[in-house]
């Protein structure tokens, strides 16, 4: 069966046997030599890397792991990991399926082989590193997915077998189209109503809120122009401000500070920047949609406005996708006199 619990013992074993955890260990041998800057990988109350999950590196990042084994272990000139223990590692070393999936073709030391040959890193909710030798390929995903068969469907019966020997033939009109096309690529907010008649009756005001799983103590709304400013207060802790812009996404100065910070749970404990926007659903309803850039996820609030009072409704991105409700109770709130 595949089990996580087994790759987090081996995380476990490195740092037993080495006294370094598995991502110190990694740093000088793995990530100086392919220049991998800012990777992070969780750890439990033990110290222990995950091992299975949570190691988080930039998409340039990735390309470069697969890179590197596409090129038998050598990375300038030098050889990074042993060949002998690539071709062992991305080899079929357990049969998990009748070629039937694009998960029934075997598997590695922790790869994965591809249906057209080749192998792959494949992470929760689409992160791929899919490594094609045959092609002289590296493919890299990273997405929030639900349904990664298609997604890899599509490298499979879409890209791969476009790749060939010919040379493209230089066409200045495709290039450019492509280069267009990749300049016009966006990734928009809701965009619903950007006023309210209530806006300035609340603007600035303090919302204590009930006692809640967070420790939050209180949340206000400031709406300056076009942009509204979240404040988020804990006791013994900075406050935490995050400018939302009005049907456009603002970045500059947005972060989730702390592990769990911002109403966060699971698969958000890390801190990130913050790309985060608000939009009105309707006088009394305002919906801010925060995308943690440094993950695939994001979270929205949706604040519903009652003369002196505010309810706050959670929907974490992936939930959205899956059509399910957030296990986050909703947290109520009053203007503080």
């Amino acid at each position: 069966m595949y089990n996580s619990g087994a790759s987090y013992m081996l995380s476990s074993i490195v740092k037993k046997v080495s006294g370094q955890t598995a991502h110190e260990y990694l740093r000088t041998r793995l990530y100086e030599p392919l220049d991998i800057q800012g990777a992070t990988w969780t750890e439990n109350f033990e110290g222990v890397n995950m091992g299975a999950s949570h190691l988080r590196m930039k998409t340039e990042n990735l390309a470069k792991f697969g890179q590197l084994y596409l090129q038998k272990g050598k990375w300038n000139g030098k050889q990074v990991l042993s060949e002998k223990w690539i071709a062992e590692a991305t080899s079929k070393q357990i049969e998990n399926g009748k070629n039937d999936s694009s998960w029934g073709y075997g598997y590695g030391y922790q790869f994965w082989l591809n249906p057209p040959g080749g192998y792959r890193a494949d992470g929760a909710f689409g992160q791929f590193s899919m490594v094609l030798p045959e092609q002289d390929a590296v493919v890299v995903i990273t997405s929030e997915s639900i349904d990664t068969k298609t997604t890899m469907q599509l490298v499979w019966e879409g890209l791969v077998p476009a790749m060939t020997n010919a040379t493209l033939p230089d066409s200045s009109i495709e290039n450019k189209q492509l280069r267009n096309d990749l300049k016009g690529l966006k990734y928009d907010p809701p965009k619903q109503g950007t006023r309210s008649p209530i806006a300035n009756k609340i603007s600035g005001k303090e919302f204590q809120l009930e006692n809640n799983q967070f420790n939050t103590k209180s949340v206000s709304f400031k709406f300056k122009g076009d942009q509204c400013i979240f404040t988020l207060k804990e006791d013994g802790k900075p406050d935490i401000v995050i400018t939302n812009g009005m049907n456009y996404w603002i970045r500059e100065g947005n972060l989730k500070p702390a592990p769990h910070s911002l109403f966060s749970l699971r698969r958000i404990d890390f801190d990130s920047i913050v790309a985060a926007s608000a939009t009105w659903q309707d006088e009394k309803t305002l919906l801010l949609t925060w995308r943690f850039i440094e993950t695939v996820h994001g979270d929205s609030l949706t604040c519903v406005f009652d003369e002196d009072k505010l309810n706050i409704k959670f929907l974490f991105s992936l939930n959205r996708l899956q059509n399910k409700p957030d296990d986050r109770p909703d947290i109520s709130g009053k203007i503080m006199a």
